[in-house]
């Protein structure tokens, strides 16, 4: 995207910044007249942790870190919003489950 292009390397660690200073809250009509201003309509600040949360999801980051990374407070809301985009990790722990039970019923 071009404004993230346009901004990094402006502030060591945040890509968006408010007078040198990471931005922690932001405001309704402040949020509207930003997309106004880059011609966005329909977006909604939440949108935007929720696009991050599922594309890391989907390249199969790790829930923890995807937890740590978007602020998430809980394991129980990443697991409802984002686990069903992981389907490859319950098939590893199935097969992981399956290879126990068969290496069981062949020694006993």
């Amino acid at each position: 995207m071009p404004v993230i292009r346009r901004n990094r390397g402006k502030h060591p660690d945040f890509v968006f910044t408010f007078k040198g200073e990471r931005i922690v809250s932001i405001n309704h009509t402040t949020w509207t007249k930003a997309c106004h201003k880059a011609g966005v309509t329909g977006l909604h600040f939440p949108d935007l942790r929720r696009t991050f949360g599922t594309r890391l999801t989907i390249a199969s980051v790790p829930l923890d870190a995807i937890m740590r990374l978007g602020g998430w407070s809980s394991y129980a809301i990443l697991l409802n919003r984002y686990a069903h985009l992981q389907p490859e990790h319950l098939c590893a722990h199935a097969e992981a489950a399956a290879r126990s039970l068969i290496a069981q019923a062949r020694s006993g």
